[in-house]
């Protein structure tokens, strides 16, 4: 009998090898700036789908649907499986985080960029616009962390301008991360 923190323990290493976390800034129909977010994990073996399926069901407590995509190419067709409620995030999040190794400064960002206010599905409710400056500083610390998530590991940074040996300037992921947080905190967005 397989216990239920080894079941987490795989959705972790599920996670960590074939998960997405996602934060964006996006527009509603009303042309009011939002956040969307979400966990996606995306593979071609419906078995394994299935059962991250199975055990995102059993932490959240309702359905979950998966979706085909459709292979290009000589690629596979593959399966995605996505949560996008902010609430079911924060149970994943927290279930998975002990186990987690490669993801966990996504999943902490997640919490953290939870932790701001309370969401009703996937838009904000209220228009304070400190509190919206804070949730687009988190899709830009996000977008850094994805981009370059191996810590203070130098990577090239292809937007800077090059220097006189041709080269782009190479920054640290915290410098990034601490360059992402200062635009957006620069940023004045009128809402």
């Amino acid at each position: 009998m397989i216990t239920v923190n080894e079941q987490l323990a795989w959705m972790a290493g599920i996670a960590d090898g074939e998960g997405s976390f996602y934060l964006s800034a996006t527009k509603d129909n009303r042309n009011r700036p939002v956040v969307k977010y979400s966990f996606a994990v995306g593979n071609t073996n419906i078995a394994i789908i299935l059962e991250v399926k199975r055990i995102f069901e059993m932490l959240i407590g309702h359905s979950v649907n998966y979706c085909p995509c459709k292979g290009r190419g000589n690629r596979k067709s593959s399966w995605v499986i996505a949560l996008t409620s902010l609430r079911d995030l924060v149970v994943f999040c927290h279930a998975v985080m002990p186990f987690l190794v490669g993801k966990r400064e996504q999943a902490e960002t997640m919490l953290e960029f939870a932790a701001i206010g309370k969401a009703k599905g996937n838009h904000w409710t209220g228009r304070n616009s400190g509190v919206y400056e804070q949730r687009f500083a988190f899709v830009e610390k996000m977008k850094a962390i994805n981009r370059y998530r191996t810590g203070d590991t130098p990577a090239r940074d292809l937007t800077a301008s090059p220097d006189k040996s041709g080269e782009g300037k190479v920054r640290t992921a915290r410098q990034r991360a601490e360059a992402a947080e200062t635009t957006a905190r620069q940023l004045k967005l009128v809402i």
